[in-house]
């Protein structure tokens, strides 16, 4: 599927789960008192109801409707990142659904932190760790470090 296409169901699963105003974030450990619990929103989603969770909880609901919608799985990955705020000492502290191009390369990001709409990787002051794409997952492949500059 060309990117053009990818693109613009990308663009809109990330409307269809933020335009909706019913993401509310919650940390993981307010929620399950656990630091880390992976989980998609779909069945809240759908259901109409309110959606609490945090980074990639919203990332995983992303990728879902996106591929719902026909995106291609090789062009969706999760993406695991160092914000502004994130300790030095830590690789990453957040996580965000990227659109992966024909090359690999990352076209879109889709981040509960500026739900406005996708951006351009570009636009992120973010230090980019690794990302696994969406085939991978089921098959327990390794994520894919980025290239540090």
């Amino acid at each position: 599927m060309p990117n053009k296409q990818n693109l613009a169901l990308f663009e809109n699963a990330h409307h269809a789960f933020y335009g909706c105003q019913r993401f509310e974030y919650m940390t993981d450990r307010e929620q399950y008192r656990t630091p880390e619990h992976w989980r998609s929103l779909l069945p809240q989603f759908n259901a109409g109801q309110t959606m609490r969770g945090d980074c990639e909880d919203a990332a995983l609901t992303v990728l879902e409707l996106a591929l719902l919608s026909g995106v291609d799985k090789a062009c969706l990955a999760i993406a695991r990142v160092a914000t502004e705020v994130c300790p030095k000492e830590h690789d990453f502290d957040h996580a965000v659904a990227v659109l992966l191009g024909e090359n690999g390369a990352v076209l879109a990001v889709s981040d509960n932190r500026f739900s406005q709409r996708p951006q351009q990787p570009t636009w992120f002051n973010y230090r980019w760790f690794d990302c696994i794409a969406v085939n991978a997952l089921a098959t327990g492949a390794p994520a894919t470090l980025f290239k540090q500059g």
